[in-house]
């Protein structure tokens, strides 16, 4: 890695423009790829130490773990059998570390049949062979139906638990159990190349190519896949669904739903989102087996059975976009794991109170049109306080109302598990918030005190107070008026300790010419490394003390169409950690040249968007 690193500073340094690095395992693709031989860098293959120190990481973390002396000598056999490929250490450590130091199950892996051909590739294939037959027989059936995503498919960890979920892969038939399963095959690499989102939660993978091959050698014909499928679907007698248990019909080029699918009773899945259909026959009720239910961005349909869907008693995940899609007296469903989208008024959805039943909800809540109760002894009936393993929530009262609002109180009643970790608020007319938001310690039946400790990430639109919120990490803050005293409570962002991402919108139309001096308060955020300014369309000029922001690594502007001029070359070089500049839709920039905003700004500014 050491040559590697040097190659790579040698090319920045000669290079006046861009450098481009390609991985591949191919010689072909190399030799198309370079331009020229001098900059190819084969890897060579790991020690045996090597493999041994990956596979101690994969097995016990990076915790030092002392080796019982019955047990000395086993651990470098097996490294042997890696031939020094990074991919199976990684295999095999996850495999060990599924048995921790069961010597035993040790040996059985030592003693296990891995080809010894000098073809690295047979070699990783036998390996991971060996490590998927010491996987437990749910687990084995999980694994093999990834294959049924294309290679190099980010897939979905949410959906794909769902899937297993309808297969019957998971004995519970719950969410947390998937989970364990998706992060035991992530711990035995079967799934790899994984991306969190800004509370470290899992969110997609990826399958090794060759992990790939292995499971689609043991995926039987039990599945049928349209990919690309531009004609219409027709469905008719050669359907042969009825012993079905997925249908995913994304994206399906369909106007048209058969009532016939209340016979397929076996089904477990449902997909039918982003389609024309407009509507959704009444016998979908029929599927008393069914788990998962999503009709989402369905624009043209109409018509749905929102009175009767409370008969679906096995429906664990429903998805829908639209307010007038919900189903009626959803707190009947009393399984339900998934409902992203709550309205909140009989003529609309329900009442807040059906929340009550939903002991299961996990994920993220959105609660529209909150306008409609009354106060908060109203509002606390949702009991949002006992709903623990929601993690995201978004309060969402309709625009064009007057002032003189109950907003206040029911956001006081909307209190959630200590446990959340986003909050979004959006056209909310009070005056200040609720103690439960601004983190201040309040009784909890008797002496016990709450606090959102875990709240990571919080948007507002149109408020006027902040303070307290000691983890806050991410802020998107928007809905300014063109009146300066309306930025007077931004001084309260200074109490925010641990802000990182910070990004402000402009919401008057271009009105406000210049970023105001009560701003000035960002300098106090010395851990804030991302600002992103958006929609300051009347805005021409940055002002000078922006260069005192000196936590910076990434300073962007979006949409900020009449901006003309950075800071002062002295101020710029004050942002001695920016790494990124960005200007998104933002014309006059495009005029300048990358090496004049260079000159102007720090030294290790390494990229200009």
């Amino acid at each position: 890695m050491d040559d590697l690193k040097t190659r790579l500073v040698r090319v920045n340094r000669n290079s006046t423009g861009n450098a481009i690095v390609v991985t591949t395992r191919s010689e072909q693709v190399a030799s198309i790829m370079e331009t020229s031989a001098y900059y190819r860098h084969p890897l060579n293959l790991l020690s045996e130490d090597e493999c041994w120190s990956i596979m101690k990481e994969r097995a016990f973390g990076n915790g030092e773990t002392s080796i019982s002396v019955d047990m000395e000598g086993i651990e470098k056999e097996i490294a042997k059998k890696c031939k020094g490929v990074p991919l199976a250490a990684k295999v095999l450590g996850g495999t060990m570390g599924g048995f921790k130091m069961d010597k035993e199950a040790w040996l059985s892996i030592m003693n296990g049949n891995v080809s010894n051909s000098s073809d690295n590739k047979d070699n990783v294939e036998s390996i991971l062979k060996l490590s998927f037959d010491h996987l437990p027989p749910l687990l084995k059936s999980c694994f093999a139906y990834c294959s049924i995503f294309p290679k190099d498919f980010y897939i979905v960890k949410e959906e794909l638990v769902k899937l297993w979920m309808a297969e019957g892969f998971l004995v519970s038939s719950s969410q947390d159990e998937g989970n364990k399963y998706f992060n035991a095959l992530l711990q035995n690499s079967f799934l790899q190349d994984v991306k969190r989102d800004e509370c470290e939660n899992s969110r997609w993978c990826k399958m090794h190519d060759l992990v790939h091959d292995l499971a689609l050698s043991f995926t039987k014909s039990e599945t049928l896949t349209l990919e690309n499928c531009a004609t219409e679907i027709v469905f008719d007698e050669s359907w042969k669904l009825k012993r079905s248990r997925t249908l995913n019909l994304k994206g399906a080029n369909i106007e048209e739903f058969p009532s016939s699918i209340g016979k397929l009773k076996h089904l477990r899945y449902l997909d039918v989102s982003w389609t024309k259909i407009e509507v959704l026959p009444e016998s979908i009720i029929e599927l008393y087996n069914l788990q998962t239910l999503k009709f989402l961005w369905c624009n043209s349909l109409k018509q749905v059975p929102r009175n009767k869907m409370c008969n679906l008693i096995s429906l664990r995940h429903i998805e829908f976009s639209y307010d007038h899609h919900m189903p009626s007296m959803v707190g009947q469903l009393t399984c339900l794991e998934t409902l992203p989208l709550f309205v909140v008024g009989s003529d609309r959805g329900g009442s807040i109170q059906e929340l009550e039943c939903l002991n299961q909800l996990r994920g993220s809540l959105r609660i529209k049109h909150l306008e409609v109760l009354r106060d908060k002894e109203e509002a606390m009936k949702s009991n949002l306080r006992g709903r623990t393993k929601i993690k995201a929530l978004k309060f969402m009262w309709s625009d064009g109302r007057e002032l003189n609002s109950n907003d206040e109180e029911v956001l006081a009643g909307l209190e959630p598990h200590p446990n959340i970790e986003t909050i979004v608020i959006t056209n909310y007319l009070g005056r200040k918030f609720p103690s439960w938001l601004l983190m201040k310690k309040i009784p909890s039946g008797g002496d016990s005190f709450v606090a959102l400790d875990n709240l990571k990430e919080l948007i507002l639109w149109d408020y006027k107070i902040l303070g307290g919120l000691t983890r806050l990490r991410d802020l998107i803050i928007g809905g300014f008026s063109e009146e300066l005293d309306s930025f007077s409570y931004l001084k309260s962002i200074q109490d925010l300790p641990s802000l990182k991402f910070l990004v402000i919108h402009e919401d008057v139309g271009g009105r406000i010419k210049s970023l105001p001096d009560q701003l000035q308060c960002f300098t106090a955020l010395t851990g804030l490394d991302t600002l992103n300014i958006c929609d300051f369309n009347g805005m021409e000029a940055l002002p000078e003390w922006l260069g005192n922001l000196s936590s910076l690594k990434s300073l962007g502007f979006w949409d900020c169409k009449n901006l003309k001029y950075l800071p002062s070359a002295t101020a710029m070089q004050r942002l001695s950690k920016l790494t990124k500049l960005l200007f998104l839709v933002v014309p006059f920039f495009e005029k300048i040249e990358p090496k004049e905003v260079a000159l102007s700004g720090p030294r290790f500014l390494i990229s200009l968007i």
